[in-house]
């Protein structure tokens, strides 16, 4: 057996008893907080607790996995600022989907090369998806 890793939000992870592939993804996954900074929408169903890009960092190392689709999460409405700082700050190795105020579009969300190329406050650049179809799709991939 594998040893354990630090615990990450309580819970330790034992590394993967299989050699990861290279580039794996996690297709579908939150970040919440800091709430002082991404105050959560007040018509929420659900308060979530801090869940940090360190927090999710430590977890990916643990279990070998090198990139990463970060998912608007609903408590924020459609307030995307989070879900956009965190496709920024964690780069090349991230994506994201969005949830546009209108929420007739889903919207992929990718890093810009430099924070100039970015519009206004959180806009980063946006590409439109073809349908309003959500999709979660688990594939092995040759790059982005």
């Amino acid at each position: 057996m594998m040893p354990a890793s630090a615990p990450v939000l309580g819970v330790v992870h034992t590394p993967p008893a299989f050699e990861v592939p290279h580039n794996a993804c996690d297709c579908h996954t939150h970040i919440f907080g800091p709430a002082d900074r991404f105050p959560y929408s007040s018509k929420r169903l659900y308060t979530p607790g801090d869940a940090s890009i360190g927090d999710l960092l430590a977890l990916h190392c643990a279990l070998h996995i090198d990139r990463v689709v970060i998912v608007h999460p609903s408590p924020y409405g459609t307030d995307n600022a989070c879900t956009v700082d965190a496709v920024r700050r964690l780069g090349a190795r991230a994506r994201g989907v969005i949830t546009p105020a209108t929420a007739t579009r889903i919207f992929l969300v990718r890093p810009t090369a430099s924070p100039t190329q970015a519009s206004a406050s959180t806009r980063p650049a946006m590409r439109r998806s073809t349908t309003c179809w959500r999709c979660t799709a688990r594939c092995i991939s040759t790059g982005w």
